[in-house]
């Protein structure tokens, strides 16, 4: 399965809107790669079982039934 999600970042158009810093927009996606759980509706367990460096390399995820 592959699967693509486009968000924009730092709207011009809105200024209620902070912008963020390159490094809170890694760090909010290195947050999401290490505990998806909040992120993802159904998902049950996450477990990482390799990381190097910056690239996740194996993840292993169970998913609830619906």
């Amino acid at each position: 399965m592959n699967f693509e999600h486009l968000i924009q970042i730092n709207d011009p158009e809105n200024p209620l809107i902070e912008p963020l810093t390159r490094e809170q927009l890694w760090f909010g996606l290195r947050h999401r790669v290490d505990n998806p759980l909040p992120f993802l509706p159904g998902l049950e367990a996450c477990t990482v079982l390799e990381k190097t460096g910056a690239a996740l390399v194996a993840l292993q995820q169970q998913v609830e039934t619906l």
